[in-house]
């Protein structure tokens, strides 16, 4: 999941991202792809869970177990030191991709 994070946070800073993200039934279209592959690749139960319902979204900024790990993750898997994240810029990450699904 760190890793997932970390893609989204750099996504998310693109102007033609946030366009989409903007957009919202575009933005439903696009994320109903994914969850549709998602059930019929692994039978995800979740696909059917509306996205604001996540605890992730309220939980996901203050897990400590989670912000370790991506932290981790970045020393392993980010070369480029412009692209390492700051604890403060993930919060804001998973705040405006949660407001995105309100």
């Amino acid at each position: 999941m760190a890793k997932h994070l970390h893609d989204i946070s750099i996504l998310l800073k693109h102007a033609k991202i946030q366009t989409m993200c903007s957009n919202q039934e575009r933005l439903e279209k696009m994320v109903g792809y994914k969850r549709k592959e998602e059930q019929i690749r692994i039978g995800s139960e979740l696909a059917e869970k509306p996205l604001r319902e996540f605890s992730f979204f309220e939980t996901g900024r203050h897990n400590e177990y989670l912000i370790k790990e991506f932290f981790k993750m970045q020393d392993i898997y980010v070369f480029n030191k412009e692209h390492i994240l700051s604890e403060e810029d993930l919060a804001r990450s998973i705040g405006e991709l949660s407001q995105y699904f309100q």
